[in-house]
């Protein structure tokens, strides 16, 4: 949610790490800086965090193969055992699927491959 309660930004999670969290965006109008409140479900358990963070980048997702719109949110604000409890838990989860677009490319590796090669 939004810091002012008005809002709700979303509630799926995509990504989680001990100090932010990327979650699907239900709210088009999401800025960056925008202060919000985050309630969390300790992956796997019955435990839930409130903390407080802001909006550190919003993806829309307008590109074929991109996945849909979603907010990083970054954490600025938790109490410390819960932290040290979320980052224990997701410690040895396995990492993110690749992106549908596949891996970036090095476009001035390729030139300097076609430079060798002429």
């Amino acid at each position: 949610m939004t810091q002012d309660g008005q809002r709700l930004l979303g509630d799926e999670t995509m990504d989680l790490s001990w100090d932010g969290v990327r979650i699907r965006s239900y709210e088009p109008s999401a800025r960056v800086g925008d202060e919000v409140r985050v309630k969390l479900q300790i992956p796997k358990s019955r435990v839930w965090i409130d903390c407080e963070g802001y909006v550190a980048r919003v993806m829309p997702g307008r590109r074929r193969g991109d996945d849909p719109p979603s907010l990083g949110l970054k954490i600025n604000r938790m109490d410390g055992m819960m932290r040290l409890l979320l980052a224990t838990t997701i410690k040895h989860r396995q990492p993110p699927e690749a992106s549908i677009r596949g891996p970036r490319r090095d476009y001035a590796e390729i030139v300097r491959r076609i430079r060798v090669d002429a």
